[in-house]
């Protein structure tokens, strides 16, 4: 890792993953017992500007995932047809795919939000209960 031998590297790893993951344990189990999300039961904690961390971090995690999972797919796609892809023409395709996805996700929630409301209650599971037990 960026200049590291491989076993400072290794160790960096570790007590990185040892102490972040000894922290996150402790939010998740409170969320858990809580039935809340941790991301939003670490308000609690850490405030609302402190919350945004974990909440910008995962952003981008998620981000960085979809584009080694694009660049690969354009990879993959460019090796599989080598005459009819390139590697920019199989990004391409991958990230005009994405599109849709994320229009369907948005129109989804909300309809969720805009039906749940209706009762005035918030599209959680938790809220929805007594309506699913009345046969609503």
């Amino acid at each position: 890792m960026i200049g590291n031998s491989f076993w400072c590297a290794v160790v960096a790893v570790l007590v990185g993953k040892l102490v972040g993951g000894t922290f996150m344990a402790l939010h998740s189990v409170q969320g858990a017992r809580l039935g809340v999300p941790q991301l939003i039961q670490s308000r609690g904690q850490f405030g609302f500007l402190g919350a945004l961390l974990p909440v910008l971090l995962a952003v981008f995690l998620y981000a960085g995932f979809f584009m080694v999972t694009a660049v690969l797919g354009g990879q993959a796609l460019s090796a599989a047809m080598p005459g009819t892809f390139s590697v920019d023409g199989g990004l391409v395709l991958l990230v005009v795919s994405w599109v849709p996805g994320v229009l369907v996700t948005g129109a989804v929630y909300l309809l969720v939000t805009r039906f749940a409301g209706v009762r005035g209650a918030s599209p959680s599971r938790t809220s929805l209960q007594p309506a699913m037990q009345r046969g609503a």
